[in-house]
């Protein structure tokens, strides 16, 4: 990503709308940075859902499975191979 950055750059040599509030005689840090494009649309539910299920359903795949067995008030969880 460009970035460029001037210190002490005089505000009368900054264009008219960025002018706008300053006091004409004062310097301002300046910086500029380039940006990747705003997407056209925004994604509906459904595309984020598609889009993020590897992230969701990856944990589950993972999650050990217990058997959970009561002895006299007592509580004894067993892993599953």
């Amino acid at each position: 990503m460009n970035k460029i950055v001037r210190e002490y750059y005089p505000v009368s040599r900054l264009p008219e709308d960025l002018r706008e509030g300053l006091i004409s005689d004062a310097q301002v840090i300046v910086t500029v940075e380039q940006v990747e494009p705003r997407p056209n649309r925004v994604m509906t539910l459904d595309e984020i859902f598609a889009a993020a299920g590897h992230l969701i359903e990856a944990p589950r795949k993972s999650t050990p499975k217990f058997v959970c067995k009561e002895t006299n008030g007592m509580t004894e969880a067993t892993g599953l191979s």
